[in-house]
């Protein structure tokens, strides 16, 4: 079989119509060369060569059609009548033969003129050149019944699908502008097989007739069913390459940027329909319409409609139309010749169509999501009213310059409060309260110098964070003089609702060291700043530096850490407590969060809020870490040996992240109590994982490394969160309570939550609610498709025996009567966490 139709030879392009000139002149010169050696020979056996001639011209007839990448391509039993001609008659009656037969079939089918030179022209040049490597090979006429004949045969028939395969692939490549490998590439598995069947076919028949010319008479219905099976095996492998080609394109629109989409779908229909040129127009609006035009290897074109250059007189469209049966856009095949889309064609078309419909509603409901994530983010992280970072931002931001600070520089902050607002608001008004605020902001920014960061607490407090001072005892001074700058520009008059006014104000100072492990966090500096202010307007003075001596609070905390270290060593001080969490589908626990209350001998009861961010700021951050992993797997353990099978979660603070011996901690626990590592959850906060320190990606990789489960706690509520799941690999995030308990209020919050919920699934992450402290809340959870969840309205934190026996009352309820709430009460809230 060879390829004898070829589809939309007939172009337009010069070099084509020069290649297909060139191609019908060499036809006409092997022509020329049959006649004239036929017209000085012997005439030769009439009967034989009439015979090949009606093989040839059967073989012709005896055809399908495939597609290879949109072309459609005939193939027949060529190439085993060529091989058996060779053997009945001279060579110059197999050339002309086969001229004759290829044309008189492709004439009777109606093709273009132009068509049937171009095959008539390529099969010349195929069979004579197949009849002289055969004569030459076998230095004569070709014997059937010996090797050396044989051998020749095959070598000449393998010359004639080579030849003229590549005369039609090299049209194909330069009409469809692609390499001239490529057509043949793309057909030569097919050819391949046809290629053996007609071999095997033209070797057989020779046999049957040198052994009992009868017997061919016997081989005609075998041939026919050879024929059946192997069209039949041809079409289906047609069908599946089709199929997987459209599989592989639809797979290539899987993208999240829409720009993105748009290109690949029209790279991937350009290759997958043979188009010159590809158009996907989409509607944005009643009056709004956008054009993208390119194809498979050339430039795309963004523009609106009617701007383009369209060269292209066939075009193929198919609508795009959405699951509301709403019209989005078309999509547009542009071809440089006369095409006919087939009903294969029609159907890849619509599935194509459809799956970019999908591709591109991915894309924009990814962008909205993201945006809404970003506003959120932005709003989560700056003031309203100013645009200035809020308190939040501005503590990530001292936190992040702490731990890429280098040795012997200190972090300043000023904290600045204006004198006698209350005055302008109860005299001008609000409005002119915050135009007050505003204005300041602008001067104050208007002052910033590289690398410090302005931000507004509320109310009418500003912050300056000053990131590389020289060192603490020289820093102070260069501090202090940077606060009486900024009070000289907010000295000068502004007008405010046509009044001039002078603002006025305290600034507190406070420095700290910026080396890992040294100094206090951000946090404790803005308390350090606070009392400075303050101290500032108590004394009637500008600015105030930090002082220990005059911090009641700096005293009473170290006298607390003192208690506490002779406290890790009394069991019966720091107790454990346990807060289970539940799936909200069935209502059955699915672990718990270990909190530790502080039975104080003289101040009593005190929750981990009073207590646990003092440990931040001390050298008890790994002591107090290690003793509540030990509780909590200590209790992991017994409820091991009682058959209850659930996580605990512990909370992990910012500098145990910054320990590089927390792993082998870890390790060392588990192995003690003999615990599995996935029945350890260890809950981490964005702040100091955003930090980029190495050592914090070093211990989070020992951590997964044993297999211990890792959480987001507190999710929403830093400036990266995006970024955060991006970096980081985790199995859980749990929403802040802040969100879920204004979830139900407010609309910002609730679309955090759900987006949260929605970024979650798709990351395959399991979703917690934390705060849960209505009926109301968890309905609503419960409709997001959130997991699970966790508050007062399912369990407060309670002493472990308490916990472990409500979680096993609660499972029985569950087996016994279906889905159940347990509710053992309520407590405090926010103190206990």
């Amino acid at each position: 079989m060879t390829g004898s139709g070829v589809r939309r030879l007939a172009g337009v392009h010069p070099r084509l119509r020069a290649y297909i000139a060139g191609a019908v002149a060499a036809g006409l010169l092997c022509v020329l060369w049959a006649a004239v050696a036929l017209a000085q020979s012997p005439p030769p056996h009439w009967g034989p060569a009439a015979l090949a001639i009606g093989l040839m011209i059967v073989s012709r007839l005896i055809s399908h059609r495939v597609r290879v990448r949109g072309t459609a391509v005939q193939f027949d039993w060529a190439e085993a009548a060529v091989l058996i001609a060779v053997v009945l008659t001279d060579g110059p009656v197999v050339v002309l033969g086969a001229v004759l037969a290829v044309g008189l079939v492709l004439t009777w089918r109606g093709l273009d003129p132009v068509k049937v030179a171009f095959n008539a022209a390529t099969t010349a040049v195929a069979s004579s050149v197949a009849v002289w490597v055969a004569y030459a090979v076998a230095g004569g006429v070709p014997d059937p019944t010996s090797v050396a004949g044989a051998g020749a045969l095959l070598l000449g028939i393998l010359a004639f699908p080579v030849v003229n395969d590549l005369a039609v692939a090299f049209a194909l490549a330069e009409e469809q502008g692609v390499s001239p490998l490529r057509p043949f590439r793309d057909g030569v598995g097919t050819l391949a097989v046809t290629f053996v069947g007609n071999v095997t076919a033209a070797f057989g028949v020779l046999a049957l007739g040198h052994a009992d010319p009868l017997l061919l008479l016997l081989a005609v219905p075998p041939l026919w069913l050879v024929h059946q099976a192997y069209a039949g095996r041809l079409r289906a492998r047609s069908e599946r390459v089709a199929w997987q080609r459209l599989a592989a394109t639809v797979g290539g629109l899987n993208r999240l940027d829409e720009t993105e989409v748009i290109a690949a779908a029209v790279r991937g229909a350009a290759g997958l329909f043979s188009a010159d040129v590809v158009e996907i127009e989409l509607l944005d609006g009643p009056e709004s319409r956008r054009l993208t035009r390119g194809s498979a290897h050339g430039e795309i074109w963004h523009g609106a409609p009617g701007g383009e250059a369209r060269a292209e007189p066939t075009v193929l469209s198919t609508p795009l139309v959405d699951s509301g049966g709403v019209a989005i856009g078309e999509v547009r095949l542009c071809f440089r010749s006369e095409v006919v889309r087939g009903e294969r064609e029609g159907l890849a078309m619509a599935t194509f169509a459809g799956a970019l419909v999908s591709a591109l509603r991915n894309a924009q409901v990814h962008h909205r999501l993201s945006t809404v994530a970003t506003r959120k983010e932005h709003e989560a992280t700056h003031d309203a009213l100013t645009g200035l970072p809020n308190r939040n931002c501005l503590l990530e931001r001292g936190e992040h310059v702490r731990a890429k600070g280098a040795d012997g520089t200190a972090l300043g902050l000023l904290l600045l409060d204006f004198n006698h607002f209350k005055e302008v608001n109860d005299t001008l008004g609000h409005a002119a309260g915050d135009l007050l605020l505003t204005s300041t902001a602008v001067r104050l920014g208007d002052a910033l110098r590289d690398g410090e960061m302005l931000a507004r607490l509320g109310g009418d407090e500003f912050a300056l964070l000053l990131p590389r001072l020289p060192g603490v005892p020289s820093g102070a001074g260069i501090a202090e003089a940077r606060a009486r700058e900024l009070l000289a520009v907010l000295g000068e008059p502004v007008v405010v609702g046509g009044v001039a006014i002078t603002v006025e104000a305290g600034v507190g100072v406070a420095l700290t060291p910026v080396a890992p492990g040294e100094g206090c966090d951000t946090a404790e500096l803005l308390r350090r700043a606070e009392v400075a202010m303050y101290e500032a307007k108590r004394s009637g003075r500008a600015v105030a530096g930090y002082e220990v001596s005059r911090d009641a609070g700096s005293l009473d905390r170290l006298a607390l850490a003192a208690e506490l270290r002779a406290a890790l060593d009394r069991p019966d001080q720091l107790v454990l407590h346990l807060q289970p969490s539940i799936d909200l589908a069935s209502g059955a626990p699915i672990g718990a969060e270990a909190l530790i209350r502080w039975e104080h001998p003289r101040r009593g009861s005190m929750a981990p809020a009073e207590f646990v961010p003092m440990v931040e700021h001390t050298d008890l951050v790994r002591p107090f870490s290690r003793y509540v992993l030990d509780r909590a797997l200590e209790v992991s353990s017994s409820w091991r040996a009682e058959g209850l099978r659930l996580p605990i979660a512990v909370n992990l603070s910012a500098r145990s992240l910054l320990d590089r011996d927390l792993p082998d901690d870890v390790a060392a626990l588990l192995a003690k109590y003999h615990v599995p590592p996935e029945l350890l959850v260890l809950e981490i906060t964005e702040t100091v994982v955003m930090s980029e320190l190495e050592v914090v990606e070093e211990v989070l990789d020992g951590l997964r490394a044993l297999g211990v489960q890792l959480s987001v706690d507190d999710f929403g509520t830093g400036y990266s969160s995006l970024t955060f799941l991006a970096r980081i690999r985790v199995d859980e995030v749990k929403i802040d309570r802040s969100f879920v308990q204004a979830m139900n209020s407010s609309r910002e919050a609730a679309a955090i939550v759900r987006t949260t919920i929605e970024l979650a699934r798709s990351l395959g992450l399991r979703v917690v609610a934390e705060g849960v402290e209505r009926a109301d809340q968890r309905a609503a959870l419960t409709r997001l498709g959130c997991d699970a969840a966790q508050g007062y309205h399912l369990f407060p934190p309670m002493p472990v025996d308490q916990a472990t026996a409500a979680i096993w009352t609660a499972l029985a309820g569950i087996e016994d009567h279906g889905p159940a709430v347990v509710r053992l009460g309520r407590g405090r809230r926010t103190e206990d966490r």
